[in-house]
């Protein structure tokens, strides 16, 4: 008789398929060279209520304007959101969606910067501003302040609109420019978060606040009806690995040569036995003696 072993899940393989859509029907999509799949849409309204019912939760901040159930949440702080993410990954683990090395969190400066298109060393690898370099922005280009942009376009949505109604990136996410101000979260080796908001949002009109490089530093308490955000999963065994390559690469270019002594006393030899050689062929050409004056004086014509 043969027995099968029941093998834990695994979760999905998300740097696999470099994609993966979760219980809420929030679409992630893998960034190059980092741990994690990123929702290509800001956390909605209908996300946040079904959070909010499953919870039991009362929540009083409702924005002063009417919200589809596809807007993205706004006048969410950081503690907030980051608390949805735990939310989402005890529901997801509980019921197998996802395995117990993989969690839900709010993205980082960089895994942001990537989905906006920056290099780690901060250059911009797209453009300056989410839908390319010129200024004003397009009409289809996202859902800022259009009427205090000299020249802008009306982008047909006077507060929030719902997510994905625009150009995405390159990286295939949407809004990560206007709609809602998006949280990001970075924790030093001492567990000290320092947060930030990117992004822009419906309420912003300034050149400068409307760059891809904007970063707007922000206590995590703050709250607005241009805040929201989006969130990332990260695949644990995929941390550990990333951090072994970059490890390995860091001794790579510490590490000196390793010398083969064998080698240096064969060279050593070499050299010594050449010039011996040389030694013995000068000691046996005889010398002419030096020519006097009177040999190098020209012949008289």
């Amino acid at each position: 008789m043969m027995f099968c072993q029941a093998v834990p899940n695994q979760g999905p393989d998300t740097h696999a398929k470099k994609e993966f859509t979760n219980s809420l029907g929030m679409k992630l999509v893998g960034l190059p060279h980092t741990p994690v799949v990123i929702s290509i849409w800001e956390t909605r309204v209908a996300d946040w209520e079904t959070y909010l019912k499953h919870e039991g939760t009362t929540w009083t901040h409702k924005p002063p304007f009417t919200q589809t159930l596809e807007d993205p949440v706004v006048n969410i702080t950081l503690p907030e959101a980051m608390e949805f993410c735990n939310w989402l990954t005890t529901l997801e683990r509980k019921s197998g969606k996802i395995s117990e090395r993989q969690s839900y969190r709010l993205p980082t400066k960089l895994e942001w910067d990537a989905a906006a298109g920056i290099t780690a060393d901060g250059n911009q690898s797209n453009a300056s501003f989410p839908w390319g370099d010129t200024w004003p922005p397009m009409r289809q280009s996202g859902n800022y302040y259009a009427r205090r942009i000299t020249g802008g376009r009306d982008d047909g949505f006077e507060f929030t609109a719902p997510v994905g109604q625009f150009f995405p990136s390159r990286s295939g996410c949407y809004d990560l420019g206007g709609n809602a101000s998006e949280w990001t979260a970075d924790a030093d080796p001492e567990g000290t978060l320092t947060s930030a908001l990117r992004g822009g949002s419906w309420m912003y009109w300034r050149r400068e606040c409307l760059e891809s490089q904007y970063v707007y530093s922000a206590p995590g308490t703050t709250r607005s009806p241009g805040i929201g955000f989006r969130v990332v999963l990260e695949d644990g065994a995929e941390t550990a690995r990333l951090a072994r390559d970059r490890q390995s690469s860091a001794a790579k270019l510490m590490e000196k040569p390793a010398v083969d002594q064998k080698e240096v006393d064969e060279m050593k030899r070499k050299l010594m036995e050449k010039r011996r050689q040389q030694e013995e062929r000068s000691s046996a050409t005889p010398r002419s003696s030096s020519p006097s004056p009177a040999q190098e004086a020209p012949a008289t014509k």
